[in-house]
C-alpha cells in the first residue's frame, strides 16, 4: 500500500519503504531506497535525502571562475613548496595565463585552447626570439595540470586531466669560453685578487652555481680537508605582498637535494683562499657576517672584468659550462663532473653542458682507427 504524493510503500515484511531518483543519466533514472518502522520515519529520511541530492546537484552546476581556483590551487600548495617556487608559479598567473583565462568560467576552458595558447608563448617575434623558452613554457603548463587536477578533486568537476600536451625542447647549445679567452680571464683575476674575482674564480674552477658562490661563508669552507660546502642559495625574488614589485634577497636551500654536495678545492683556490681567511660566520664575498652578497651584483662586476679582458660579454653561467667543458677535455669521467656540478644524473651533464669539441672528436675517432689498425 503507499501514501499519495511520495513513493512510499509498505513491504510486506511490515515496514516502509521510500524510494528516490538516484541519478539521471541519459534519461535512465537508478533509484535509491530508504527502510524504517514507520511511515513518518521513511518520510522524514526521504526528504531529507533528495535535499541533499538537490544541494549536490546545485554544487556541480555551480559556476567557478579560473582565477578562484587558481588562487585555491595556490593556497594548497603553499606550505609544501620553497617560496621561490610558490613565486615563480604566482608569476606565471599574474604575467601569462591571469590576462586570458582569469575571468573565464573553467569548465568552459578546452585542452585544445591551452594547448594553442601555449604553442602561441613559443612563436618567435618580430626579432626572431621566442615569446618565452620552452622550459618557462613547461612550467605554464605545469600550473594548467595543478590547477585542473585540484579542481576536479576538490570541487567534483570534470576536466581534461591535459596530459596528452606536450611542449618540444629544442636542446639549447650554451657557449662556453675559448682557451684564450679563459687563460686571459685567469690572468686579470689572480692579478687582481678581490673578494668579488675570487668569488669568480670560485665558478670557473668548481662550476658553482652565482648563488651558491653568493651564499658561502667561511663555515662552509674546510681548508684543512681542501672542500666547500654547498649547502645554500642566494636568491632575489618578489616580495609576495608589495603592491609596487618590489624585490628582497632570501637564502634558500639549493636548486635540488644533489645540489646540497662537497666540491674539492682547486690547489690555486687553496692558496688565494689560505691568505685571506676569516671568521666562520663571515661571507665570503662580502667579508661581512651581516652583509649577504648580491648576485647581481656580482654579475654586474663580472662584466667589467669581461670588458677589462676585450672578452664579448657573455652571461655569467657561462662560466659553469666552461668549467663542465674543460673537465672533459681533460678526461675527468662524467660521474665525478655530475657530483661536482649538483646534478640528479649524468646524463643532465653530458646532455646540457658538455658538447666537446671538433679536435676532442678527431682525437676519438682516431684513437678507435689505431685500435683497430693495431689488431
Amino acid at each position: 500500500m503507499s501514501k499519495r504524493g511520495m513513493n512510499i510503500y509498505k513491504r510486506k515484511d511490515g515496514r516502509w519503504e521510500g524510494r528516490y531518483i538516484k541519478s539521471n543519466i541519459n534519461g535512465k533514472k537508478q533509484y535509491g531506497y530508504i527502510y524504517a518502522k514507520t511511515y513518518s520515519e521513511v518520510k522524514e529520511k526521504l526528504i531529507n535525502k533528495i535535499n541533499q541530492s538537490a544541494m549536490t546537484t546545485d554544487k556541480k552546476t555551480e559556476k567557478i571562475l579560473f582565477k578562484e581556483s587558481a588562487e585555491s590551487w595556490l593556497m594548497s600548495i603553499r606550505n609544501n613548496l620553497k617560496e621561490t617556487s610558490v613565486i615563480k608559479y604566482e608569476n606565471i598567473l599574474i604575467k601569462h595565463i591571469y590576462p586570458v583565462f582569469s575571468n573565464r568560467e573553467i569548465e568552459d576552458v578546452t585542452d585544445t585552447e591551452i594547448e594553442v595558447f601555449l604553442n602561441g608563448l613559443l612563436i618567435k617575434n618580430s626579432s626572431g626570439d621566442r615569446n618565452l623558452a620552452p622550459a618557462t613554457v613547461s612550467t605554464v603548463l605545469t600550473v594548467f595540470k595543478g590547477i585542473f587536477r585540484y579542481t576536479s578533486k576538490n570541487k567534483g568537476i570534470k576536466l581534461p586531466d591535459l596530459t596528452g600536451i606536450y611542449i618540444k625542447s629544442a636542446p639549447v647549445i650554451v657557449k662556453s669560453l675559448e682557451i684564450h679567452e679563459q687563460s686571459k680571464l685567469n690572468t686579470y683575476l689572480c692579478s687582481n685578487i678581490s673578494l668579488k674575482n675570487i668569488g669568480i674564480l670560485l665558478c670557473m674552477y668548481t662550476g658553482m652555481r652565482i648563488g651558491e658562490v653568493c651564499a658561502l661563508k667561511w663555515e662552509n669552507i674546510h681548508l684543512d680537508k681542501r672542500y666547500i660546502s654547498i649547502e645554500s642559495t642566494v636568491q632575489r625574488i618578489r616580495h609576495r605582498n608589495a603592491s609596487d614589485h618590489k624585490t628582497k634577497i632570501i637564502i634558500t636551500d639549493p636548486k635540488s637535494l644533489s645540489s646540497i654536495r662537497d666540491i674539492p678545492i682547486p690547489d690555486i683556490i687553496y692558496d688565494i683562499l689560505s691568505e685571506i681567511k676569516q671568521n666562520k660566520d663571515v661571507y665570503l664575498l662580502s667579508g661581512k657576517a651581516d652583509k649577504i652578497p648580491e648576485p647581481r651584483a656580482l654579475q654586474n662586476h663580472f662584466k667589467t672584468v669581461l670588458k677589462h679582458c676585450d672578452i664579448n660579454d657573455i652571461n655569467f653561467h657561462i662560466l659553469r659550462h666552461t668549467f663542465a667543458t674543460r673537465c672533459i677535455e681533460a678526461g675527468v669521467d662524467a660521474k665525478s663532473l655530475s657530483e661536482i656540478l649538483g646534478h640528479a644524473c649524468v646524463n643532465i651533464t653530458l646532455n646540457r653542458y658538455v658538447h666537446p669539441s671538433m679536435e676532442i672528436k678527431r682525437k676519438n675517432i682516431n684513437l678507435f682507427s689505431n685500435f683497430i689498425t693495431v689488431r
